[in-house]
């Protein structure tokens, strides 16, 4: 495997981001992303649900794992931190080579200047997946991802989507604790965690809808934190220390039935906008914390 470019970094800062931590904590970021593998699929403007042709016709083969082609996946140090950037260049995701169940995930992101097609003229776009299953680009419309639900990172204020809106990928579903659909908002639900939201199925049987978050990111330029709280069949979303989604009945459509999907892999998504990534790290819990119990009652 091709190792990642990354700077000289002293032996204090390696240790200190490679091993489990305080509070249980394992750190997931180290100089050559040795927790990570990386897929790249394709770069430039494609249809959704077809696979881009070269000049004379012949559909293109996808770059695939383990390769990092023009650098897109590197380590940086700022003030004394491990950062991960994703140029954004290839659609594609960077995994976890583990799969977890039953964890706190936490970590802080922002996003860069770059943007590549399609996404030029749109919104900068990028995505947090969990309970990722299977190969990469099996069943997914951009063939870039595996079967997986994803907390959606966009930039704050676009309203073309909000950080922490949960999307389904290549099959996977979840009830949504939230108002809906949406009308005019084909597929659309929004989250409603008063007290007066209901239990609604986002994206069942491998149909398409998605759920939207309030929006709670920090301002352009500025890192937001992400903590992913998943146990069971749940998964709660928090952005900023504010829960902006909250999910049950986890599971995905396996081409006859739903079956539970409750365990897999983390992976950073690419989807041709520059982002970086710090902080990454999961602790193991044996139960949702408290104050998340009203939502399930």
């Amino acid at each position: 495997m091709k190792r990642f470019s990354a700077i000289i970094l002293s032996a204090v800062a390696y240790f200190a981001a490679s091993c489990s931590g305080d509070g249980g904590w394992t750190y997931l970021i180290d100089k050559d992303l040795s927790k990570f593998r990386p897929y790249q699929s394709y770069t430039g403007e494609f249809s959704q649900g077809r696979r881009p042709v070269d000049e004379e016709g012949n559909v293109r083969q996808p770059v695939g794992y383990d390769v990092n082609l023009n650098d897109q996946w590197t380590v940086l140090e700022q003030d004394g931190e491990l950062v991960i950037r994703n140029s954004g260049e290839y659609y594609g995701c960077l995994s976890t080579l583990e799969e977890y169940s039953d964890y706190h995930f936490s970590m802080q992101f922002m996003f860069g200047k770059d943007k590549y097609e399609p996404r030029l003229n749109r919104t900068r776009d990028s995505g947090l997946q969990y309970h990722a299953v299977g190969e990469c680009g099996v069943r997914d419309p951009y063939f870039s991802w595996m079967t997986c639900h994803e907390i959606q990172l966009m930039e704050s204020g676009t309203h073309e989507g909000e950080p922490g809106d949960y999307h389904s990928n290549a099959g996977a579903n979840v009830e949504a604790l939230s108002e809906g659909p949406v009308q005019g908002g084909f597929g659309k639900y929004v989250a409603k965690l008063d007290g007066t939201g209901t239990w609604n199925p986002i994206c069942p049987h491998g149909t398409w809808s998605y759920c939207a978050a309030e929006d709670k990111a920090s301002p352009a330029g500025q890192w937001t934190q992400l903590d992913l709280y998943c146990f069971g069949d749940k998964a709660v979303h928090v952005i900023n220390g504010n829960v902006v989604m909250v999910l049950r009945k986890s599971q995905y459509w396996d081409g006859e039935k739903d079956v539970p999907l409750t365990k897999g892999k983390i992976s950073l998504q690419s989807e041709a906008a520059e982002i970086f990534y710090k902080g990454l790290k999961i602790q193991p819990i044996k139960a949702l914390p408290k104050e998340f119990e009203k939502y399930y009652e």
